[in-house]
């Protein structure tokens, strides 16, 4: 059998590329293990064309953008069992070479089943992102988290907000939220974030809001609230931009700084909706949003009150 995709001498398919085709989807993203990382990634670069940029060129790490699709080539180390072991997932950990695929013991009952497992716990802490990607990747893909992942993920969580110096690049952390909020089920990963207590290291502002009361016209609390306003919108609206995803996830953040009470009224959030505008612009702004789209989530936060106004472009 031969893989769909162009592959450079002396380079190896390997992780979600290899994971999609085996659950009979079309990858756009496309990694390598090479012996030489640099000359892969050109040699490519000669046959497909498209713009070659060095990730990391000290660890190998090498980019190739052709129109949609990205191939991403880095260092083959040692054997193939060894690359393997390095990876996050058991479902990642998979490696096409001479019309045959290359995985560890337990992949086909991943598959089979939809779960996601770690390759080792300790491989989570050789690169921090792992456990955001791990939630993005139960999303996307629809797969479930075993009790022991959610637990492993737990465990790297309480490290990461212990040790805040350990978290991934902001750039990283944005492109992860962005492709599970992309999802159709976005609603389903953000609870995953909840749960394993992601939600609290990257998106803080927004944990705040689990268990928080609002009484009145609401019946659900405020985060499962939010959460519903994700589900729903993508219900209604499956197309849905991702500034309109950023704007219901972000829609109620200003409430835990504005609860008030007032006799005979009971809990209020006065101004939530303005607050809210500030926190989301600083929160966009740390994760390296355009200036554009800043303006157009922030201004749909603060708007999100008054049904029918009409600004920047978006109908009611």
């Amino acid at each position: 059998m031969d893989f769909p995709f162009y592959t450079p001498k002396d380079a190896f398919p390997v992780g979600g590329a290899v994971r999609d085709l085996l659950l009979g989807r079309r990858p756009t993203d496309l990694d390598y293990a090479a012996l030489d990382p640099e000359g892969a990634a050109e040699e490519a670069k000669r046959r497909l064309g498209g713009s070659l940029f060095p990730l990391d060129p000290k660890r190998g790490h090498y980019r190739l953008v052709v129109g949609e699709r990205t191939l991403d080539f880095t260092p083959l180390e040692g054997r193939l069992e060894e690359d393997l072991l390095r990876r996050d997932y058991r479902v990642n950990a998979l490696l096409w070479k001479g019309g045959a695929v290359f995985g560890l013991k337990g992949v086909e009952e991943d598959l089979r089943r939809r779960l996601l497992v770690p390759v080792r716990e300790e491989n989570l802490y050789q690169d921090h992102l792992r456990s955001l990607r791990g939630v993005r990747l139960a999303a996307t893909l629809g797969f479930g988290l075993p009790q022991r992942t959610r637990e492993a993920l737990g465990r790297h969580a309480r490290f990461l907000q212990a040790h805040p110096e350990a978290l991934p690049a902001r750039e990283r952390v944005k492109e992860e939220l962005a492709r599970l909020l992309l999802s159709p089920r976005a609603a389903f990963g953000l609870r995953l974030l909840e749960r394993v207590g992601l939600l609290g290291v990257y998106l803080p502002e927004l944990a705040l809001l689990v268990g928080l009361h609002q009484g009145g016209v609401h019946h659900l609390p405020a985060w499962d609230h939010t959460l519903s306003a994700v589900f729903h919108l993508l219900w209604l609206w499956p197309e849905a931009p991702l500034e309109a995803r950023l704007a219901a996830l972000f829609h109620d953040v200003g409430k835990p700084r504005t609860r008030g009470y007032l006799q005979g009224k009971g809990t209020t959030f006065h101004h939530h909706d303005a607050v809210g505008a500030r926190m989301t612009r600083k929160r966009m702004n740390a994760l390296r949003y355009s200036n554009d789209d800043v303006a157009a989530v922030t201004e749909l936060v603060a708007l999100h009150l008054r049904f029918h106004t009409y600004s920047m472009g978006w109908s009611d």
